[in-house]
């Protein structure tokens, strides 16, 4: 399945930007139409259709099901650490706005919907290891938001009215340094701290163990997750993504390496037990049916670091 004439929700994030650089470098691609509360300038492209707002106002959604896309990359929602605090925002963009698209769009041709799930869905804390039957328990709203979503979409896949695949991302590295509402941020700061060869305190021990997947590999995994053969997959729409598992000690020396930086004296740790529960106690995965379906993580630490900080590297040259 070749997606020609794809929208991306979120547009604006930093996995939707480097997303719609990848479709827009394929001479195939006819239009991609970005959507986002702001977008950034774009390259001069025809090809770039904008439609700026926030899903959760009608006006915008009908904006978004006027363009009739050949595919929708749904990558807009509220942050984990921000639908916590907000509660009302949270639910109502996460789930409610995000229900009303989702049923726009089924009024359609059948079509394929790749939605942003999340490892959050798992909750905390987990079991020895992490599987394909793995129960979900999520133990944030972001998480409940995310788990009710597939739920809506294995039954949109029952009924026929779309073609869903939800791909449950790791933490993916490196977002933009600043505020992101993510309390996971601090994984992405330590490869900018690092880069910079600055001090960075860490909420988390380094014993503490997490799934990362760097942005090219998840954008990787999300045009695969447009193109898979869904015929086989019946209603069970939701995939776990495969990820490198790593201490965050085990992180901050493969960053410090690759930037000659002495990383055992440029970070600290300060555990807070919330933080690492939710965020750095993961046990090993086994994501077997989404390497049966082709998809992939990183291969190793190393080579994770190494395309992190490249594309932060190419960031700052070009900004």
């Amino acid at each position: 399945m070749m997606t020609k004439r794809p929208l991306i929700t979120g547009a604006g994030g930093f996995i939707g930007q480097a997303l719609a650089a990848a479709l827009l470098a394929d001479p195939r691609t006819e239009e991609v139409t970005l959507s986002d509360l702001t977008l950034p300038t774009p390259p001069h492209d025809p090809r770039i259709r904008r439609i700026e707002g926030s899903i959760a106002t009608a006006g915008v959604r009908a904006a978004i099901l006027a363009v009739r896309p050949d595919s929708v990359f749904h990558l807009a929602s509220v942050p984990g650490g921000l639908a916590e605090q907000s509660q009302d925002l949270g639910w109502e963009v996460n789930l409610h706005a995000t229900l009303a698209l989702m049923h726009g769009l089924a009024a359609g041709a059948k079509l394929r919907v790749v939605y942003a799930s999340s490892i959050a869905v798992f909750g905390a804390p987990l079991p020895q290891e992490v599987h394909d039957d793995t129960i979900p328990r999520p133990a944030m709203s972001y998480g409940t938001q995310k788990l009710m979503v597939e739920l809506a979409l294995a039954d949109a896949a029952r009924r026929g009215v779309l073609d869903p695949l939800c791909v449950r991302l790791p933490g993916v590295v490196a977002r933009p340094y600043a505020a992101s509402g993510l309390v996971s941020a601090f994984m992405s700061n330590l490869f900018h701290a690092l880069a910079a060869d600055e001090e960075i305190v860490l909420p988390v021990s380094p014993t503490g163990r997490a799934w990362l997947m760097s942005v090219d590999t998840a954008v990787a995994n999300l045009l695969h997750a447009a193109r898979v053969d869904t015929a086989s997959l019946g209603v069970r729409r939701a995939i776990t993504l495969p990820a490198v598992h790593a201490t965050i000690h085990d992180l901050a020396n493969s960053i410090g390496k690759a930037c000659a930086v002495d990383a055992e004296a440029r970070v600290r740790y300060d555990k807070v037990e919330d933080v690492e529960a939710q965020f750095a106690a993961y046990p090993p995965l086994f994501a077997r049916q989404a390497l049966a379906l082709g998809f992939h993580d990183d291969a190793t630490l190393a080579a994770l670091t190494s395309r992190v900080l490249r594309r932060i590297k190419n960031s700052a040259e070009e900004n």
